[in-house]
């Protein structure tokens, strides 16, 4: 069983309008630019200090390691 945390689901707040809008932990990765889906402002994501590629690899290393585990 492989499990890829990146694309797990998560919400953030539009800076302006305050709006919840769903994006994946890999728009933060790739420092996407996304729309907001109530005001249509283009919100520009920042993975400051590369901590969201950083997480998202090391999660996903211990996923594998640990189907590795049971194999």
């Amino acid at each position: 069983m492989h499990m890829n945390f990146e694309k797990s689901w998560i919400e953030i707040e539009c800076p302006k309008c305050s709006y919840k809008n769903e994006i994946q932990l890999l728009d933060i990765k790739f420092e996407s630019k996304i729309h907001c889906s109530n005001c249509k402002i283009t919100i520009q994501l920042k993975d400051d200090n590369a901590s969201a590629y950083t997480t998202i690899n090391n999660v996903n290393n211990l996923f594998n390691d640990l189907d590795n585990l049971f194999k």
